[in-house]
Parts: structure tokens; C-alpha cells; sequence
């Protein structure tokens, strides 16, 4: 179909270039001739779109932090549990030891409290002891009535109450324990719960 608007542009530009009054000896040429034939083109089109992958993976990290190193570029092929980028991981290790600290604190106040539970109830115990030793002893005459009263207020210092069981708990206290059976100071009675 080229050929052949090629073939009609050529004949109509030498019609045109001739003039009716002048004649010209004719002149010889040597082109190259090609033979006018039909054949199909090919068609092409021009459009505007988008390309998109046939499967697509979206990337996210499970911990926020600066990427140290990438390992693939756009367009790699990747598998299952292929290591693509490394994340600074130095702020979660911070916060897990911090974590870890606060956890052991905690287990060493809870130890704590256990003790001072144990020695309180200790105390409780030997000052009901006391108390019952100086009541024999009153009734017997060999300790006076303010060696007695000392014993009963040492006794009324040291009260243990018992609290209900809970799963997996320790022994703990609302206040560290105010009686001792040595010591001559009057205190607020401070009431101790323990947990088994």
C-alpha cells in the first residue's frame, strides 16, 4: 500500500513539472524501478497504561527501626524466609532488658515481702507464746501485772490474719510488719495478710 501512494505521488509530480509550450528532448535515466504490488501493513497503536505484577507482596516489619542493609532490589525473585532487609534492633533489646530488670525487682520485693511476712508471723507467734507464759506466771505470782499488760500489748501488736488462697501467689503485706517482741516502742497495729 506504501508502494503504491509512492508510485501515484511520483506520477502526478512529473505531470506537474511538465509545461505545455516547451518541449524538451527527452532525457535518459538510470533509477532503480521497483514493480507496484498491495500488501498489508503492519498496525500499530500507541496507548497510555499501567503495569502491574501478577502477584503482588507487601512488605512490614513486626519492629520499628532504622533498615541497616538491604539485601534485594525491586524486581528479584525472593522465597519463603529469605532474610530482605535488617532493622536496628538495638531499641527493643533496651526495652526487653529494661523489661527483664523490672521483672527481677519485682521478684526480689516479693521475696522481700515474703521474709518480712515470715518474721512477722514469727513475731506473732512468739509474742501469743509470751503472753500465755505470763498469764501462767501471773496466776502462779511470779510476774507482776505490768510485766503481764507488756505481754498482752506486745501480743496485740502482732495480729496475722490469714487471707483466702489465691492461684500462683505469694505471701505479701499492705505495711512491713510494726511488732517486734524485743523492742519496747507501742505502734499502730498494722494487720498482715498472707496468701498461700
Amino acid at each position: 500500500m506504501l508502494t503504491s501512494y509512492r508510485t501515484v505521488v511520483f506520477a502526478v509530480a512529473l505531470t506537474a513539472c511538465g509545461h505545455p509550450h516547451e518541449s524538451a528532448p527527452p532525457v535518459s535515466v538510470n533509477a532503480p524501478t521497483e514493480i507496484v504490488s498491495t500488501a498489508e501493513l503492519p498496525t500499530t497503536r500507541s496507548v497510555a497504561g499501567t503495569v502491574r505484577a501478577a502477584t503482588v507482596s507487601p512488605l512490614a516489619a513486626k519492629v520499628m527501626g532504622n533498615i541497616l542493609a538491604v539485601h534485594v532490589r525491586e524486581g528479584d525473585r525472593v522465597r519463603a524466609g529469605q532474610l530482605l532487609v535488617e532493622i536496628d534492633d538495638r531499641e527493643a533489646r533496651t526495652q526487653t532488658d529494661r523489661a527483664r530488670a523490672g521483672r527481677d525487682a519485682v521478684e526480689r520485693a516479693i521475696d522481700g515481702a515474703s521474709a518480712a511476712v515470715a518474721a512477722a508471723e514469727a513475731n506473732a507467734a512468739l509474742a501469743a507464746m509470751n503472753l500465755q507464759r505470763f498469764a501462767a506466771l501471773r496466776q502462779r505470782g511470779s510476774v507482776s501485772v505490768a510485766e503481764l499488760d507488756d505481754a498482752r500489748a506486745k501480743s496485740s501488736r502482732c495480729p496475722v490474719r490469714r487471707s483466702a488462697p489465691a492461684s500462683g501467689s505469694r505471701a505479701s503485706s499492705s505495711s512491713p510488719p510494726a511488732c517486734s517482741t524485743n523492742s519496747a516502742q507501742v505502734a499502730s497495729p498494722n494487720w498482715i495478710r498472707i496468701r498461700e
